[in-house]
């Protein structure tokens, strides 16, 4: 764990111009671990969605002229998912 300056406890600020130094190493260090972080979460989260099955979802004209008249309903939508395999 890296050690943060000690604020002065009368009024809650860093103490001296070293400690805002410090700070400021501090607080560039934790910007560059985060975005190494994120970058490595972003890797993953490819990685992951290219082992997931792909799903191809197509519509014609006439199924999407029938949901513009009429809707669907909560069921169709049940029905929907439980035929992708969702439990629901």
């Amino acid at each position: 764990m890296h050690n943060l300056p000690q604020k002065d406890p009368d009024n809650g600020t860093a103490s001296t111009p070293a400690s805002l130094e410090q700070t400021l190493q501090e607080l560039a260090r934790l910007q560059k671990e985060n975005e190494a972080l994120r970058r490595e979460r972003d890797c993953y989260l490819r990685a992951v969605k290219k082992l997931l099955p792909v799903e191809h979802f197509s519509f014609d004209a006439d199924e999407l002229a029938d949901l513009e008249k009429n809707g669907c309903t909560f069921d169709d939508i049940l029905a929907d998912l439980k035929a992708l395999g969702i439990e629901v």
